[in-house]
């Protein structure tokens, strides 16, 4: 059965000599794997198919789907739209990266149309941003939450500052319940980090550290509430690009 569809590239994997995979996540299908051809009698297709395909590059595709068919075939491909600056500019390049390569493990097996427009949006946000570019994977990380519907519960602070922030319930609680519990002295900062958003991103002045320490900290949440994902390697790259 021939599809057509948009699609938002997450990773690229060698296969063979002549094909390597890549993931595309789509609307209606979730992430579907497509084989790609590294040389063909028309080389230059080829070659301008493959630049199109970019991590967190947004497509439309046709492709070939056969039911009980673990590699589908991918027919053609196009730009929708082309968002230069995340491809040129390497800091906007670097958190596409991360974020491709914490998505390709998360949602392998979604299939939801308003995860889809979360995502689109969010690399509309991302191509367009000028200032605090280097917060932005929080800011990302943290509307995820609330999308998939683990994020913690603000109003369970109340008007006290000396509660203690519980990773197990996501909510603020009175008294530790277990060692992984967050106490009061570090609980406030998860209220001003929940704040966060495209919008006012630029207004968060974190350091390198804190910035490493924050995104540790939120995936290990989204590990603990959510799904089980290995460490990516992609972080070391934020990690270096982002040392002041």
């Amino acid at each position: 059965m021939q599809i057509k569809s948009h699609g938002i590239v997450l990773t690229e994997t060698p296969y063979n000599d002549r094909f390597s995979i890549v993931h595309i996540l789509t609307p209606k299908e979730g992430c579907v794997s497509y084989m790609l051809p590294l040389s063909t009698a028309n080389k230059s297709a080829a070659r301008n198919l493959k630049r199109i395909l970019y991590p967190l590059s947004e497509v439309h595709i046709v492709a070939e789907h056969r039911s009980g068919r673990s590699l589908q075939r991918l027919i053609e491909a196009s730009p929708a739209p082309l968002r230069l600056s995340i491809l040129m500019q390497p800091e906007k390049r670097s958190i596409a990266l991360f974020l491709a390569d914490l998505l390709h493990l998360v949602l392998m097996k979604q299939t939801d149309e308003v995860l889809y427009a979360f995502l689109s949006n969010a690399l509309d946000e991302l191509e367009g941003a000028s200032k605090g570019v280097e917060n932005f994977h929080i800011a990302f990380l943290v509307s995820l939450l609330r999308v998939v519907g683990i994020a913690p519960d603000r109003e369970s602070l109340g008007g006290t500052d000396r509660a203690w922030f519980s990773l197990q319930e996501a909510a603020f609680v009175p008294q530790p319940y277990s060692d992984t519990d967050i106490p009061p002295q570090d609980a406030g900062h998860i209220v001003t980090l929940l704040r966060i958003n495209y919008r006012n991103m630029h207004l968060y002045r974190y350091t390198a550290i804190q910035r490493r320490r924050i995104v540790a900290a939120l995936l290990d949440f989204m590990r603990f509430h959510w799904i089980a994902f290995p460490s990516l390697k992609s972080t070391e790259v934020l990690s270096a690009l982002y040392r002041s």
